[in-house]
């Protein structure tokens, strides 16, 4: 009995090897013809929709395959840098992290592809390996794991469960019902969060197939964070957008039709438009009685909020009791000043995250000035922003805002996908860290 067991267990992990090896030659074949057919739906799909995908590749993979990868180039795509070769970097010794580096850069700038982000191999990272990171040029690393808990262990057989489950040990991810998920700076560059689960996930790992299921799990995914005003970063690897063509497709659908409307943008127009941001100011002067006049100095791009106006300008409705200002300069009626205050004692992290989140602030001990102010987070964590957002938005006093995306959107949708190989060879190669 127990030698039978052996036996089942040894062939069992021999079919699935069998398996796992005909998915993978039926995906990418000798040649690159069918990753090209996949990479031309994919972009096509996207231009269809006016916008355009970000494919971070590995370096090596595009020095086997450089012809293919500038033609696309010059449609719009948005490259990005996936490592040198397809391993765990968080096992190289900072010498040969440094090496990678160099040589992929190095790829990348003689092939004349353009790059303005990085995402690491299997998503794995550490600080130690993000500072390395952050002594090279990127604009943006998009890496961070965020899970959102919208499908049940029933939608699949217990053992593919289990191993979904020790799958995400690796990603370390953040729970999406717990922070704020949209871009932040790290270091030099801008940290775009990725959304779980995607099509590796979903089809590899749990065996769901089913367009529509897809499509109803991504869709929960874009309802809430366009309710929220957050970023959906949608993952699907070129490779399997056969299997997932009509699921990217409706979430295209349903991104356009909402109101307000979704801003549909690549990871480097993301990043470009949170540096962009950063540069912002207001400025608050007191005018006789309650009426304080506000100047942004801000792009044309930018979505000015305020928060209970009493004045006669002109506005527009938003969302969560904000109104779209549409000048740089105009006036408001308020018993307090507009603007967020802050204890002089609150932490580097509590203060950066007002910063990003738009708000006009202010760091003071004067507590009774402001209509909404802070005392209570020296040591803040990503765990308290919701928290701290829902005592802003439930607050009845006024306030002035810069939001988080351009040209009115309440939210955000980006679409990317790895290219880790584009032949059969690349893959097999890619177990040998080639």
């Amino acid at each position: 009995m127990h030698n039978f067991i052996q036996l089942f267990f040894k062939y069992r992990r021999l079919l699935n090897l069998f398996e796992r090896g005909l998915k993978i030659f039926i995906r990418y074949g000798f040649t690159e013809k069918q990753i090209k057919e996949c990479l031309d739906k994919f972009v096509r799909l996207m231009h269809g929709y006016n916008c355009t995908p970000s494919f971070p590749i590995t370096a090596c993979v595009l020095k086997r395959n450089s012809a293919l990868i500038q033609s696309y180039v010059a449609k719009g795509v948005d490259f990005a840098v996936h490592g040198y070769t397809h391993l765990d970097y968080t096992t190289l010794s900072l010498k040969t992290l440094i090496e990678h580096f160099e040589k992929a850069i190095s790829i990348f700038k003689k092939l004349n592809i353009p790059f303005n982000g990085f995402r690491w191999p299997y998503l794995k990272w550490n600080e130690q390996i993000r500072e390395v990171l952050n002594s090279f040029d990127f604009l943006w690393d998009s890496s961070q794991v965020v899970i959102w808990d919208f499908f049940k262990s029933d939608a699949t057989s217990p053992e593919k469960w289990k191993n979904y489950q020790k799958m995400l040990e690796q990603y370390r991810p953040a729970d999406a019902q717990n922070c704020v998920i949209r871009p932040k700076f790290k270091y030099n560059f801008v940290e775009i969060p990725v959304s779980l689960p995607d099509d590796d996930i979903l089809i590899d790992r749990l065996g769901i197939t089913n367009n529509k299921l897809i499509e109803k799990i991504w869709g929960k995914i874009l309802k809430q964070t366009h309710k929220h005003g957050e970023l959906f970063t949608l993952q699907l690897h070129p490779e399997r957008i056969h299997l997932c063509e009509k699921a990217l497709k409706a979430i295209l659908e349903k991104a356009r039709n909402l109101n307000p409307p979704i801003w549909i943008a690549s990871l480097s127009e993301i990043a470009r438009w949170w540096k962009e941001k950063r540069d912002f100011n207001f400025e608050i002067k007191k005018q006789s009685g309650n009426i304080y006049q506000i100047k942004m100095n801000c792009s044309k791009r930018a979505t000015i909020l305020v928060k209970k106006s009493d004045a006669n300008e002109s506005k527009q409705d938003f969302f969560d009791g904000y109104e779209i200002k549409n000048s740089n300069s105009f006036f408001i009626e308020s018993d307090a000043r507009p603007i967020v205050g802050i204890s002089t004692n609150s932490s580097k992290s509590f203060i950066d995250f007002i910063k990003e989140e738009g708000f006009a602030f202010e760091l003071s001990d004067n507590k009774d000035d402001y209509g909404i102010y802070f005392c209570k987070y020296p040591n803040f964590t990503e765990e308290d922003e919701k928290e701290v957002l829902n005592t802003i938005n439930h607050s009845s006093s006024s306030l002035v805002r810069l939001w988080r995306w351009p040209e009115k959107a309440q939210s955000a949708l980006a679409v990317t996908g790895d290219i880790d190989a584009i032949t059969s060879i690349d893959f097999i190669k890619r177990a040998f860290g080639r």
